[in-house]
């Protein structure tokens, strides 16, 4: 696929996408990323208008969430510095929505991040969960009866 047409795709897909920038101290730790490009998919997402975090830094757009950010800074970095693909489920409370995270990097420094709404998913691995754990309690019931 030629860059116009992934640049295409990555515009109007149903997938989240955002490009990334690893930021880092004087020593080479990474401290922090810089949104580059996202798609308006990335903006419905994730519930942050592209008008307010092109260009910014994770930092100075989650100044609450330091915490959260470091290990999220961690997560980008590592692919972005380290090369390799990751994959992370996340639930996102204030957008009551499960993610699928998949982060890869083609050039040392940057990472991209890809966003998929599992959240229908996980209400279905949920029931199922239920589900089976009630027949088990039915089954274990039965034979307890079966047994007196």
């Amino acid at each position: 696929m030629n860059n116009v047409n992934s640049d295409k795709f990555l515009k109007t897909s149903t997938i989240g996408f955002a490009y990334h920038e690893i930021l880092t101290d004087t020593t080479g730790k990474p401290v922090d990323f810089r949104f580059l490009d996202a798609n308006l998919y990335f903006e419905k997402l994730s519930g942050l208008k592209l008008s307010l975090i092109l260009g910014k830094t994770a930092s100075s757009l989650f100044p609450p969430y330091q915490e959260e950010l470091k290990n999220w800074i961690g997560i980008l970095a590592k692919v972005a510095l380290q090369g390799g693909v990751e994959t992370i489920e996340q639930y996102i409370p204030g957008l009551d929505k499960w993610l699928e995270v998949q982060l890869y990097s083609n050039e040392k420094g940057y990472c991209t991040t890809l966003l998929i709404d599992i959240t229908e998913r996980k209400i279905v691995e949920e029931k199922l969960l239920f589900q089976l754990t009630l027949q088990k309690h039915i089954a274990g019931a039965s034979s307890e009866l079966a047994a007196v």
